[in-house]
């Protein structure tokens, strides 16, 4: 049996681990801030990979915005 899990009538709650919540939350402020900063570098133009910083982090941005505020909702 798991130990996190909880029957209230025909419910059952499962919760996960703080590591696992942790590592998820490294993860996701990890890669939102790091894609802000590929778009500012990229906008400074001061090397020959400046525009695919830029392309990288416009990619990116959505998607851990998306994840930031999907996993804030709880």
């Amino acid at each position: 049996m798991l130990l996190n899990m909880k029957h209230s009538g025909d419910e059952i709650h499962i919760k996960g681990s703080k590591i696992h919540y942790v590592a998820l939350i490294l993860f996701v402020v990890g890669g939102l801030l790091s894609s802000i900063y590929l778009i500012l570098e990229g906008l400074t133009f001061s090397s020959t990979f400046s525009l695919l910083w830029l392309v990288g982090g416009m990619i990116f941005l959505p998607i851990f915005s998306y994840l930031f505020i999907w996993f804030s909702d709880r």
